[in-house]
């Protein structure tokens, strides 16, 4: 093997081609970005970049790889010829690979709405955008809508009342947060946020999306310096699609958690992923943690080495001053246990599989997530009672 080819030059993307070279692989390693910025982190798109006083040139910049490594930024690659192991870009260029990685990412998506189409209403998925928002937010807005009570659209929230903007959070279904947190904390957040200042408006669905504002279902005009549109990610799944690659009809590009599609010459990771599991359906897992997880796992997989046990997903949200941090997944979870009192504003949701731990949620508490984590990480049983207990020492359990 002499060259493999990374598409997306993420944090997927950069986790892999420094893996390889960690791995010993000693030919050439071609990072490919649709961006002209040198890779970088995102999360502190919705955090740092907006509240730091002054504002580096790339926040969250990625350290240089390794000499044997080339990046390339502002190379839009449109095909893939699987047959002839070979990528096409938007400038004509033909590159061969003998191993493709598509780290391919995602894009803001754009909920089906009048209007929702329209250039002019921010998003937050680039350094771009986050620029554009920071500018607005710092530069005489005074009300900011933004459409989505997900994770992103709550960040984004909670950094514009730090800065003296209103805002106003839009969200279609019943609760914030609902495809990843319980009822309660759900509650809970919209609390705190509404205690911050920002208004929470759920089971709210827009009708009309303007630069200057929604008009919701039942009439009700939010007027707004802008409408930021936080309806959550879509993979950016077509350049395998149209190879033939086997993609979820959900979004995302079908592979194990070592990158591998059915091509054994083309490998996915990070957020365009569909992740396969057994007796389950394909989850999108998209996080920092992952992209960095399914990177190194690729590039073992790419060099034939054996494969390492997956770690753990876990996440985390920085809303203002909530710090919320998740590990492990809710299949199977039948019961929520909480341990300390919410209304302190630090405290952890247990949701149990039977007594088997099936995430950990800790709200303000890092100290015992970290042991919630090896928790559920070990699959340790524990009763609920014990969990529930706050004089219960966590870490008696791992002993």
């Amino acid at each position: 093997m002499e060259r493999v080819v990374i598409v997306g030059a993420g944090q997927a993307g950069h986790a892999c081609a420094r893996a390889l070279r960690a791995e010993g692989f000693a030919g050439e390693v071609l990072l490919l970005g649709a961006e002209p910025d040198p890779p970088y982190e995102r999360p502190p798109l919705s955090k740092e970049v907006l509240l730091e006083e002054a504002l580096p040139d790339l926040p969250g910049r990625l350290p240089p790889i390794e000499p044997g490594v080339s990046w390339r930024g502002g190379v839009e690659v449109v095909a893939l010829d699987r047959a002839g192991r070979r990528v096409h870009t938007r400038h004509g260029e033909t590159i061969g690979y003998d191993a493709l990685v598509l780290a391919t990412g995602g894009r803001a998506a754009r909920p089906p709405v009048p209007g929702a189409e329209d250039p002019r209403l921010p998003v937050l998925r680039d350094i771009a955008d986050a620029r554009r928002l920071r500018a607005g937010l710092r530069g005489g807005w005074r009300h900011l809508a933004i459409l989505g009570g997900g994770f992103i659209g709550l960040e984004v929230a909670a950094a514009a009342r730090l800065l003296g903007v209103e805002a106003t959070v839009i969200e279609a279904a019943d609760r914030l947060c609902a495809r990843a947190l319980p009822p309660a904390l759900s509650e809970w957040l919209r609390a705190t946020h509404e205690a911050s200042g920002v208004r929470v408006l759920l089971s709210a669905r827009a009708a009309l999306l303007a630069p200057d504002g929604v008009t919701l279902a039942d009439g009700t005009r939010i007027a707004a310096d802008a409408v930021l549109v936080a309806t959550g990610l879509k993979p950016n799944d077509e350049l395998a699609r149209e190879a033939g690659l086997p993609c979820a009809a959900a979004g995302g590009i079908l592979a194990d958690a070592a990158g591998r599609t059915e091509d054994p010459a083309v490998f996915a990771i990070g957020d365009a992923v569909a992740l396969r599991r057994e007796g389950l359906p394909p989850i999108r897992l998209e996080s920092w943690a992952q992209a960095n997880a399914m990177g190194a796992a690729a590039a073992r997989a790419i060099l034939g080495l054996p494969d390492t046990p997956p770690p753990l997903p876990w996440f985390w949200s920085t809303q203002g001053k909530t710090l919320i941090q998740m590990a492990g997944l809710p299949d199977g979870a039948t019961a929520t246990v909480t341990r300390g009192d919410p209304a302190s504003g630090s405290f952890l949701m247990f949701l149990m599989a039977g007594d088997r731990i099936a995430q950990a949620i800790a709200v303000n508490n890092s100290r015992e997530f970290q042991l919630a984590r090896r928790l559920v990480e070990r699959g340790i049983a524990v009763p609920a009672s014990a969990l529930a207990d706050p004089g219960f020492a966590l870490k008696a359990a791992l002993r």
